[in-house]
């Protein structure tokens, strides 16, 4: 038979692929060299290792390592070294330096929500136009609406306390003052100082909105699908708002409750939605929250980031809201600073033992009963 040859073209079994790996290519064998030719070859090496000059010597200190061993040659058919390369860190390396870089949160997270007195329609030129709302936010406002949201994460539980507006209350260099006057006077800063010192609970987020930012909130509310009592935005904006009906103030803290706890339900509907299901509509609905929750930040003013709103909604994900603690400060209402021709200012002085913890022990004690 003719003799041939075999190039391996891939690194696996040449047996396991004998036509892909393997090619027969015939060769002519080979020729035995004359003798002439063979003393010439021989002749050239022994000149040549002449001319090469013997190698330098050099001293075992000024050898800083010792001369790796050639490598042993590949077997035919075997795979190539991998080279040397740092291999990955491992997963729980990897988890921790994540989990230094996610929010830290305290046992039990406090956030207070101020809603403001400043109305929109200050906020328009002769032109028509709108002032810039970074202009905006600098003018002076009341806070007519002061929520203390706490986030237990330990127990799970969310517990809401509201202030009335006109709850008397001390404003550091300016006396005894109503609640809703500290935020015109040093904004969220006092405002979370003196609740602070009011409620005697560590306040750690704030948020702040405005007219302007609750109309877009309400917006962002239908536009995600939502109802609530059949109410158009409009609607919706007055029945959070308006207080000339039975019980003033106190009813609208109530209403305002309500709304927000049917909200946060309805938040977290969704967010559950958008883990579960089909992965393409999940993405879309946890998109589309995530659009919500970036264009609510632009109207609001707030220390709350996007990413502790999402790992806050995913640590509350299995809990019904239903079942949160929702009560507000009690005291009796009455003019101070009158005359007997009349006069004086309305304020709301609250009852003794006021805390948070205690108003929430108190409501809680009544709900179970």
């Amino acid at each position: 038979p003719k003799p041939s040859a075999f190039y391996d073209l891939e690194i696996f079994d040449e047996n396991a692929f004998p036509l892909l790996l393997r090619e027969e290519i015939p060769v002519k064998p080979a020729v035995p060299a004359a003798p002439e030719e063979k003393a010439e070859q021989r002749a050239g090496e022994v000149a040549y290792a002449k001319d090469l000059s013997p190698p330098p010597v050099i001293a075992e200190a000024e050898q800083d390592e010792p001369e790796r061993a050639d490598p042993e040659p590949a077997r035919p058919g075997a795979a190539p070294s991998a080279p040397e390369r740092d291999w990955p860190k491992p997963a729980e390396q990897y988890m921790f330096e994540s989990a230094r870089q996610l929010p830290h949160f305290p046992e039990k997270l406090n956030i207070l929500l101020l809603g403001l007195d400043r109305r929109d329609r200050k906020g328009i030129l002769a032109t028509g136009a709108e002032i810039p709302v970074e202009v905006l936010r600098k003018k002076p406002a009341n806070s007519d609406v002061i929520i203390v949201v706490q986030l237990d994460l330990v127990e799970k539980k969310v517990r809401m306390v509201s202030v009335p507006r006109d709850t008397k209350v001390y404003v550091p260099g300016r006396g005894n003052r109503k609640a809703n006057a500290a935020y015109a006077y040093g904004r969220e800063k006092l405002a979370k100082r003196v609740m602070e010192n009011f409620l005697q609970v560590p306040i750690h987020r704030t948020v702040v909105v405005d007219w302007r930012g609750a109309k877009h909130g309400i917006s962002l509310f239908k536009g995600l699908g939502l109802d609530y009592m059949g109410f158009s935005e409009k609607e919706l904006f007055w029945h959070l708002r308006k207080r000339s009906f039975n019980r003033g103030d106190f009813r609208r803290i109530e209403r305002q409750q309500q709304f927000l706890r049917y909200a946060g339900t309805e938040f977290l509907r969704l967010y559950n939605e958008s883990l579960a299901g089909v992965r393409s509509h999940s993405m879309v609905k946890k998109n589309l929250l995530d659009m919500a929750i970036l264009q609510g930040l632009e109207v609001v003013e707030t220390d709350l980031s996007f990413e502790e709103i999402n790992l806050l909604a995913y640590a509350f994900r299995d809990y019904n809201l239903n079942q949160m603690t929702m009560a507000q400060v009690r005291g009796k209402g009455g003019l101070e600073g009158g005359s007997e021709e009349g006069g004086g200012v309305y304020f709301f002085r609250p009852y003794r033992n006021q805390t948070f913890d205690e108003i929430v022990a108190r409501a809680e004690s009544n709900k179970s009963e």
